[in-house]
């Protein structure tokens, strides 16, 4: 066998996510694969290729109803009922290659009416020391 590491900490904020599993619910339990930092409020974006058969929330966004951080899941006010199920890629599909689905955080929600919630959207979070 062989392995690839994957940097789970992209170099910008706010951070992507890759996804292990989506729930047929009437609002989506969607659980990562690390700890994710995300907050109840927050507007979030699917990124679900094909190869994981749940292609009717590619492209969708959603607003972070609920988290757990014991379970690495965020709660979405997506209904997936009548999705097809999400299953993670074969290791023959892995094997010729597939971009890892993932929730991008695309918006949080305001405390205070006029605040710039996203000015630090894309701050580069290296340390070149």
């Amino acid at each position: 066998g062989s392995f690839r590491p994957i940097n789970w900490n992209p170099i910008y904020y706010p951070r992507r996510r890759y996804i292990s599993a989506i729930t047929a619910a009437a609002s989506a339990v969607v659980t990562l694969t690390v700890t994710h930092g995300f907050t109840a409020g927050q507007e979030v974006r699917f990124q679900v290729p094909s190869a994981y058969d749940m292609t009717e929330i590619n492209g969708l966004t959603g607003t972070i109803t609920a988290i757990s951080t014991a379970n690495n899941t965020i709660t979405v006010d997506i209904n997936s009922t009548a999705f097809t199920a999400f299953a993670f890629p074969t290791t023959a599909e892995a094997a010729g290659g597939f971009t890892p689905a993932q929730v991008v955080p695309v918006g949080e929600a305001a405390e205070d009416a006029y605040t710039n919630l996203l000015d630090d959207a894309t701050e580069n979070q290296v340390s070149l020391v």
